[in-house]
């Protein structure tokens, strides 16, 4: 039986949400922001490759992804690779990402409500409770205005169910703040289940999601802790770190709000 790595887990995850229509409707969003092509894009949540390769099959060659875990490195880059993508990719931190990246670019792109597990994707320590949850997004944002042109633009994808009075997920069982959502999936002509365990606590600012693949040949689960924030609170923390305009994009069809900071 053969155990899944964190990042093929999230692969499946991807796959129950990342249909050919669902990632259509996410680039024509970005393309409302991103109209020049030819700017210089640093993807700083390459994960699996989305939407770094939709936006490279788009027209969109300039762009350098890094990603803070290892596995979710190697993962992304073999993946460019295969595709014959020219993409740099690199690991770092969001917290220090000045330290790794030492040039500047036109647009930090971080898409696919990726923020919010700034500290708790890869099982690292998690702080709690409003006050530390808004300054460690505090650090990160000051950093991506390190790396952004004067009158650049950071891209920020944060789900639209992040607010105290939505369910949280699009289907499955449970109330607003524990759900259940199952998928069933095929990869490779072979079927799979994929359930999100989802529950939510707005006193430590947690959301805490176990996600959990079954088939007959492989599994894996993985808990992952995200921080829970409102666009407007995520508005007023940019403009508080000295982003000079905030704006929220709210397109149709997608589960994430766009946050668009200019520098």
């Amino acid at each position: 039986m053969k155990i899944l790595t964190d990042s093929e887990i999230w692969s499946f995850e991807a796959q129950s949400i990342h249909t050919e229509e669902y990632e259509r409707v996410y680039l024509d969003a970005l393309r409302l922001v991103l109209q020049h092509r030819e700017a210089r894009i640093l993807d700083v949540g390459a994960g699996i490759g989305f939407p770094t390769a939709n936006l490279f099959r788009d027209g969109y060659h300039n762009i350098t992804a890094l990603d803070g875990d290892v596995d979710s490195t190697k993962y992304s880059e073999k993946l460019f690779t295969d595709k014959g993508m020219k993409i740099s990719v690199k690991h770092g931190k969001w917290q220090n990402l000045s330290d790794t990246i030492k040039d500047t670019y036109d647009v930090l792109l971080l898409a696919d409500n990726a923020l919010v597990y700034l500290d708790g994707w890869s099982g690292g320590p998690v702080v709690s409770g409003e006050e530390e949850v808004f300054e460690r997004f505090r650090i990160v944002f000051r950093e991506f205005l390190k790396v952004l042109e004067p009158n650049g633009m950071a891209v920020i994808g944060l789900g639209k169910h992040y607010e105290q009075t939505h369910q949280g997920v699009p289907e499955g069982g449970g109330d607003k703040d524990n759900k259940i959502a199952p998928f069933d999936l095929v990869r490779d002509g072979n079927p799979a289940k994929m359930t999100w365990y989802i529950s939510r606590d707005w006193q430590k600012r947690h959301q805490e999601c176990r996600a959990v693949v079954e088939a007959k040949d492989f599994n894996g689960e993985i808990l992952r802790i995200a921080y829970l924030v409102t666009k407007d609170e995520l508005v007023k923390i940019m403009k508080e770190v000295g982003f000079s305009q905030v704006h929220i994009l709210v397109p149709d069809n997608t589960r994430d709000n766009l946050i668009i900071g200019i520098k």
